[in-house]
């Protein structure tokens, strides 16, 4: 499936795909949400859960890297940054 078609399907089935067929990559918190960031395909996919309502409040999905920023902080490369050293 293509970002295209992702972005064609409903809310739920998206959510559906992206635990199904998605790679789990990261996870972070807003103030009001959990994100989950997924890879499937040749694409991203978060995944917004609602803290307050337990439930997917939004479906994000993109192909580009300049929208995994949030995540960069996440990465612990310590063991790479011994080995090069």
């Amino acid at each position: 499936m293509n970002l295209h078609q992702f972005r064609s399907l409903p809310k739920d089935q998206q959510a559906h795909y992206t635990k199904q067929k998605g790679v789990y990559l990261f996870c972070r918190t807003t103030k009001y949400a959990l994100v989950k960031l997924y890879q499937a395909d040749n694409f991203y996919v978060e995944l917004y859960y609602d803290k307050k309502m337990a439930f997917i409040s939004i479906v994000n999905s993109f192909d580009t890297t300049e929208r995994l920023q949030p995540y960069l902080q996440l990465l612990d490369v310590s063991e790479v940054q011994q080995l090069l050293l």
